[in-house]
């Protein structure tokens, strides 16, 4: 049997020791384009993709949080090591969206 523990007011309450986790996959978003800062194309598809009109993904910042805001669960977001060493200075050419909790960069 496990031990009662008391809820902070003097009221004993059994430790059921539960925890929720995540069962989402975690998708990563591969960052491939700098100084720009164009949206998503499309957040009906699951790719990271400014520019549907060219062959692959063109995936900046902001369409990599617009996909990783889009889907539930956790999220990463990594920059394309062509684009060269981190740190990267990030400019920011309009109001920048929130980013969930549950996602990293």
């Amino acid at each position: 049997m496990r031990p009662l523990e008391g809820d902070q007011i003097g009221n004993a309450r059994c430790d059921m020791g539960a925890i929720e986790v995540s069962t989402a996959p975690v998708a990563t978003y591969l960052v491939n384009l700098r100084n720009t800062d164009t949206p998503d194309a499309s957040l009906a598809d699951p790719n990271c993709d400014a520019d549907l009109t060219r062959p692959g993904n063109q995936c900046t910042l902001r369409a990599a949080v617009m996909q990783a805001n889009h889907k539930p669960g956790p999220d990463r977001i990594q920059f394309d090591h062509a684009l060269g060493d981190a740190p990267f200075q990030l400019s920011v050419c309009s109001q920048a969206p929130n980013l969930r909790p549950a996602s990293a960069i």
